[in-house]
């Protein structure tokens, strides 16, 4: 028996209530317990344009890394390209002014030397150098800021690079 219940003294309502919302909660909860759960899933057409929007995004990802290992080769290839039509040009002028010297001594002072600006980085070392900032701790704001790229192009570059760690 319930010890409130056998009490000689008479029951509180409050208590009779609480027993009864205890008692139909318990029922309640046995019994949902006993059901089996239905599964929770996505109606179909929803699951299919996930799955499409999934396989467009993957694609045009694919197609955009693509894009960027070409415009990379093709900027290293002209940038070698550009180093050496600086070399065959400073050896020219030097044949040329050399050619006017004999021509001409007296009339013609040497020429002062042209300051040829420096190539810009080579590009291979550019990820090198993302990377080890990455390490150092710096965000990719950061890095960009300091080797002057868009962040867009320092975070494909750490994909890229942490790519190449995994399939290693």
């Amino acid at each position: 028996m319930i010890p409130f219940l056998a009490s000689t003294e008479t029951v509180e309502p409050q208590h009779l209530a609480l027993f009864f919302f205890v008692l139909v909660f318990s029922v309640w909860m046995a019994r949902r317990a006993r059901r089996p759960a239905a599964p929770v899933s996505r109606p179909e057409p929803v699951r299919e344009a996930g799955e499409k929007v999934r396989r467009t995004a993957d694609a045009a990802l694919v197609e955009l890394l693509e894009a960027g290992r070409e415009m990379h080769a093709e900027v290293d290839t002209k940038i070698r390209l550009l180093n050496k039509l600086i070399k065959n040009a400073d050896a020219e002028a030097k044949r040329l002014e050399a050619l006017l010297r004999l021509a001409r001594p007296e009339v013609l002072p040497p020429a002062p030397p042209v300051e040829v600006q420096k190539a810009a980085e080579p590009l291979p070392e550019l990820p090198t150098r993302i990377a080890a900032l990455r390490r150092e701790g710096k965000t990719p704001a950061e890095i960009a800021r300091e080797l002057r790229l868009s962040i867009t192009e320092v975070q494909l570059a750490l994909r890229l690079a942490s790519g190449r760690e995994e399939g290693r």
